[in-house]
């Protein structure tokens, strides 16, 4: 059994005025990061236990690096 949200801890006043779309890809993002350092950032694991294409993967790290 995946255990994906065991250590997603976003804190309530993060989404304040926030929209759901927005809400979404905080944890989203917090979700990817997290896997991605457990796993040693190997991206192939990382997709693979998060059941997303490396290529998603690829996108959503581009999407969620900053700026």
């Amino acid at each position: 059994e995946s255990k994906l949200l065991d250590d997603v801890a976003v804190p309530v006043d993060d989404f304040k005025g926030d929209s759901l779309e927005k809400i979404m890809e905080k944890i989203e993002k917090q979700i990817i990061l997290r896997n991605l350092e457990k796993n040693q950032w190997q991206k192939n694991k990382t997709a693979s236990e998060l059941k997303i294409n490396r290529k998603t993967l690829f996108r959503k790290m581009k999407k969620y690096a900053p700026q």
